[in-house]
């Protein structure tokens, strides 16, 4: 299994994580979405099929870490 990890899930992403869980299964993808803002991450998690989603600010360096 290959892991993904994609940081910030801003508009610009949106494509990318489209397509990564279009392909998820055939490719056995771990799909991660990371982002500052819990509510975008939300609805990530439940477009998305295979997407897991976590809420991370990536200036908190112990949270980061």
């Amino acid at each position: 299994m290959k892991k993904i990890l994609i940081v910030g899930a801003g508009r610009s992403s949106t494509a990318l994580v489209e397509y990564l869980s279009r392909k998820h299964t055939q490719y056995d993808w771990e799909v991660t979405v990371v982002d500052a803002m819990p509510e975008v991450i939300q609805s990530y998690a439940q477009t998305y099929p295979g997407v897991k989603a976590l809420s991370l600010d990536i200036l908190d360096k112990p949270t980061r870490d």
